[in-house]
């Protein structure tokens, strides 16, 4: 099996290629059946926001989670209801107000294009959380430069770093409930959990604060300006 990484270019434009072409059959976020990450099922039900679709499956995982790991402690308990309460809200509401749209996209692509068993229709960014350049996928900076090249960071922009840490947690959710033996995962979870609480204290209400460097992040795209007030929907 080859391990070396695809060519930028190449990768990022058919990943954005199926982002921008797949269609949700109903125009809902979730999928018509239960897929699985690993062992682990998704609530894939349909629902009519990225914001409650994403919920739901947070709360899967973490119900998932404490099954792996045992009872919660009172900091992961006060962290995981203030990620429902006010982070999921002030980072994925901002996507579908002030007449902006999530756009389902078919999300988990492989490269050659195959089936994932974990797909869904949801947010595109969804799927590019793994080219953060702190964590510990090979991808790295360029791919997510690359990637938004072809496909705008929906707006608001000033959210694109701070929705890519919650989309990450998800990945440290799964990681916790797999690896049950090692409790060093859930340590993670919780530190990047705290890191967002403390970030976003006042939920939806609270005021925006910049998230990223505008100055590094590409805004260059092949699509006109009206799609930068459209978010693609996608399977993840």
């Amino acid at each position: 099996m080859d391990l070396e990484l695809p060519d930028v270019d190449r990768f990022t434009a058919r990943l954005a290629e199926l982002h921008r072409n797949s269609t949700s059959p109903n125009g809902k976020v979730g999928y018509h059946l239960t897929t699985y990450n690993g062992i682990l099922p998704q609530d894939n039900r349909w629902t009519d926001s990225w914001e409650e679709y994403f919920s739901n499956n947070f709360r899967r995982m973490i119900e998932l989670e404490q099954e792996a790991q045992g009872p919660p402690t009172e900091e992961q308990i006060s962290l995981t209801s203030s990620m429902l309460e006010m982070v999921i809200p002030r980072l994925l509401r901002p996507l579908e107000t002030e007449g902006r749209k999530v756009k389902p996209c078919l999300i988990q692509y492989k490269e050659p294009i195959v089936f994932d068993a974990s797909a869904f229709y949801g947010h595109n960014e969804y799927e590019v959380r793994t080219m953060r350049p702190d964590v510990r996928f090979k991808f790295g900076r360029a791919y997510l430069k690359a990637y938004h090249r072809n496909y705008p960071i929906a707006l608001p922009l000033e959210d694109h770093a701070d929705r890519n840490s919650l989309y990450s947690i998800r990945s440290r959710l799964h990681d916790s409930c797999l690896f049950r033996a090692n409790p060093r995962f859930r340590q993670i979870l919780i530190d990047e959990m705290r890191k967002l609480v403390e970030r976003f204290p006042n939920g939806y209400e609270a005021p925006c604060r910049p998230g990223i460097n505008l100055e590094e992040t590409p805004r260059e795209s092949t699509f006109s300006n009206t799609h930068l007030n459209k978010v693609p929907e996608c399977v993840m």
